[in-house]
Formats: C-alpha cells, sequence, structure tokens
C-alpha cells in the first residue's frame, strides 16, 4: 500500500512502474495532502494497524516527527550512496528526500493589472486582498514551510493579520 501526495497522473505512473517490476505483488494507493496523510497514518498506528507499506510526503517535518515517534522501520538499501548525505535521516535508513517545493504569488491578469499586484508576501496583508485570496489548505507541506518562514521572516503577528485577510484555502488552487 501506496500513502502518496503526488497528483492522480503522477500517482498512477508510479504505481504502474511497480507493477511492471513486480506483477505478482498485488498494489493499493491512498492520495492526500500531506497533512492528511500524516493524520492517518498516526492514527492507524495508534489502533495497531500498519496498513501502509510507503509514505511520500511533501514535506520534512511529518517526516521527522514520524522518525521521533519510531514510526519507520530501519531499511539501509543499497541505492542510499547515490544520495547526498544530507538527503538521508539521520541516522541513514527511516528515510530520504528528492526534491525542493517552491512557493509564490500568482495572481490573475483578468483581474488584477501587473502594476498593482502584490510583490511581496508582506503586500498580501493590504486590506485591498481582503476576501479577494485563494491558499493551500492547511494541511499541506508547503503551508508548514511557509508558516514556519514567515513567521521567522516578519514576526509571529505575520498569520495573525494574514488571517484578517479572510483567504479561502482550496486542496488545490482553483483554475
Amino acid at each position: 500500500m501506496f500513502y502518496c501526495h503526488e497528483n492522480e497522473a503522477g500517482t498512477a505512473a508510479i504505481m504502474e512502474g511497480f507493477g511492471k517490476d513486480f506483477p505478482k505483488i498485488k498494489t493499493g494507493y491512498v492520495r492526500a495532502q500531506t497533512g492528511a496523510l500524516y493524520n492517518k497514518i498516526l492514527s492507524e498506528r495508534a489502533a495497531g494497524r500498519f496498513d501502509v507499506d510507503v509514505i511520500q510526503l511533501s514535506d520534512l517535518a511529518p517526516a521527522l516527527d514520524f522518525q521521533k515517534k519510531g514510526g519507520y522501520e530501519i531499511y539501509a538499501s543499497p541505492e542510499a550512496g547515490a544520495y547526498a548525505p544530507e538527503h538521508l535521516s539521520d541516522p541513514p535508513g527511516a528515510f530520504f528526500w528528492t526534491g525542493v517545493s517552491f512557493a509564490g504569488i500568482a495572481y490573475s491578469k483578468a483581474k488584477v493589472k501587473p502594476e498593482e499586484a502584490p510583490k511581496t508576501w508582506k503586500d498580501l496583508l493590504d486590506p485591498r486582498w481582503r476576501n479577494a485570496m485563494s491558499c493551500k489548505i492547511p494541511s499541506s507541506g508547503i503551508q508548514f514551510v511557509q508558516w514556519y518562514m514567515f513567521r521567522k521572516l516578519y514576526g509571529p503577528d505575520y498569520w495573525k493579520e494574514f488571517a484578517k485577510q479572510r483567504p479561502r484555502a482550496f486542496a488545490r488552487i482553483p483554475a
């Protein structure tokens, strides 16, 4: 069983590739945001269930927390040597990471002129953006990184001020 945050096409490709290499293994998957997956696995473990074989998370924080809780079966992969040491768990064998996420400010040119668009994250606190923003739900991995970094960059009140803007949260930003 594979728990992942990947999109449907990406998940299907992963499952197809695994199925070709291991045709006798029956597979299944659960797709959700990282926070939802993490809560799912914690609930299962609390109930004494071990339903998942592989979990893909989009953020380091739950991966580290799961390690602290003794959640991983340690496996020293022969391929681990191909990864930079800083991309492996400490000690190696619990998890590894392969990519970096990014966050940015996007806007509709049909609704906002480029010269009026917010240029910095602090610009989003301007009252003109109240009730006019969308953002990822808090259980997504990128939200954790944003929350942590913006608190560090702009102080503890940034998120209180941002909340006053009443952004709409979605699992994915609508087109």
